[in-house]
């Protein structure tokens, strides 16, 4: 009986939680119309969906570095989105890609496609191509009004770091030896200079470049000031006259110029390479030690040190050879000649007054007072102005030693609206006197110069050298 009556409760909590539960699973009208349990029904949610939305990129200000037949360059643009770009060159017997290094491999137009493919944030960027011919170089030349008289360095170079040749065109009015310009007219006039670039295996040549500058009468300061030939030579006191001194000096190649200290260390730079370091000397033999550091290009698109080696011998106050070497992309041998500025006896005080260079592309004014200290300008072509501080000091102050340490570094001028981006962060490095002969209105004489070899920890290095104005 009690069976009977728990079978019947069961089928009655069946027949009440029934509908319910179709009715929960969205299925049922409720069941028998005579429950006392009125069954209700929902409604499932509509189904939705979402797509996310990706941001547009775009690949700005892609331009390609200028590269001769095997040699390299890198590319640093990066898109909108700061994801990285990929390049790709659509010319490959023109020139390879690897990374964001490109490297010349013929003579011809290279082209270069740059693309960024997004990802689950950024959509993909259209790609970008642009040409450059491969071994083109071009030249900057500059070179300000002139004065009767004046004698003006010239030291613009190639877009190829090569030096140029300049020619007159107007030799009654102005002369060119080397890269010394001379004012020869005694009256104002125009003077007509074409600078040319032969090129070689890995640069074509330059299309020539002339400029005509006009010659002012002289009724204001020669640029220059020229002084006396020493009556002796070597003088006393000076790196060539001290029986003491070995590797130290200045030492000069037709496009290179090396500065060593008395302690062995050693700045070399020329027209594609550079390098900063010290030396092991044994007898007439000498080593590179393994700090020394050697930058393969001078462009700032490739400022990547690298370890130097090298070997070779030298003659006393003679020459500076190497025999084998990696800091050069000039094949060994490499001889450099014990330079003439080595006869000459300095004080920290020859240093002292305004020296100023025009290379064309930049423009460097110092001042320099006897203690060695260094207040002055840098402007460039883009238009960027910046204050140099620094100090030129002697090598050893003990001495009359031609050899200076130099120590310079940049900083904006706020009054000149224009940032200071340049290579002169922070420099160091050596420096030396140099001279050269003047013959201006025919006065026999020297004109007083100095040559900078410095390097910073980010690869910015330079070679300048300034002139001494009267």
């Amino acid at each position: 009986m009690n069976q009977e009556i728990n079978m019947k409760k069961i089928a009655l909590i069946t027949a009440i939680t029934t509908p319910l539960f179709l009715s929960a699973c969205g299925g049922g009208s409720g069941g028998d119309s005579s429950s006392s349990t009125t069954p209700t029904t929902t409604t499932p949610p509509a189904a939705t969906t979402s797509t996310q939305q990706l941001t547009a990129q775009s690949i700005n200000n892609f331009s390609i570095p200028v590269v001769g037949v095997r040699t390299s360059a890198n590319v640093t643009t990066t898109a909108t989105s700061g994801l990285p770009v990929t390049y790709t060159s659509t010319t490959p017997t023109i020139c390879t890609v690897s990374g964001n290094t490109i490297t010349g491999v013929s003579f011809g137009t290279c082209s270069i496609t740059a693309n960024q493919a997004g990802n689950t944030s950024f959509s993909a960027a259209q790609s970008v191509t642009q040409s450059v011919v491969v071994g083109a170089q071009t030249i900057n030349l500059a070179i300000p009004p002139l004065v009767v008289g004046e004698v003006f360095p010239v030291t613009s170079t190639a877009t190829s770091g090569f030096p140029i040749t300049l020619t007159s065109q107007t030799p009654t009015v102005c002369t060119v030896s080397g890269m010394m310009l001379d004012v020869i007219s005694t009256v104002p006039g125009s003077c007509i200079i074409t600078a040319t670039q032969g090129g070689n295996s890995q640069y074509s040549a330059a299309s020539p470049v002339s400029l005509t500058i006009a010659v002012d009468a002289a009724n204001q300061l020669v640029a220059y000031g020229a002084t006396p030939v020493p009556s002796i030579f070597p003088e006393s006191g000076s790196t060539k006259a001290d029986s003491s001194t070995t590797f130290e000096g200045l030492y000069t190649t037709p496009t290179g110029v090396a500065l060593i200290d008395s302690a062995n260390n050693i700045a070399y730079y020329d027209v594609n390479s550079s390098l900063f370091g010290s030396l092991q000397i044994t007898g007439s033999a000498w080593t590179l030690n393994s700090s020394s550091i050697s930058y393969s290009n001078v462009l700032p698109s490739n400022r990547v040190s690298v370890p130097a080696t090298g070997t070779g011998s030298f003659l006393l106050k003679q020459s500076f050879t190497a025999n084998t070497q990696s800091f050069s992309t000039n094949p060994s041998p490499l001889s450099l000649t014990y330079g003439p500025a080595n006869g000459y006896a300095v004080t920290q005080s020859s240093v002292a007054g305004n020296w100023i260079v025009n290379t064309g592309i930049n423009q460097y004014k110092f001042s320099i007072n006897n203690m060695g200290v260094i207040t002055g300008t840098y402007t460039n072509t883009s238009g960027d102005l910046c204050a140099i501080t620094g100090t030129l000091l002697l090598a050893d102050p003990n001495t009359n030693h031609n050899l200076f340490n130099v120590s310079l570094a940049a900083s904006s001028l706020p009054s000149s609206g224009a940032t200071c981006n340049n290579d002169l962060s922070t420099l160091s490095g050596l420096s030396a006197m140099r001279f050269f002969a003047a013959t201006t209105n025919g006065a026999n004489g020297i004109f007083s110069a100095i040559s900078m070899i410095a390097h910073a920890s980010d690869g910015a290095r330079m070679l300048i050298t300034l002139y001494k104005q009267s």
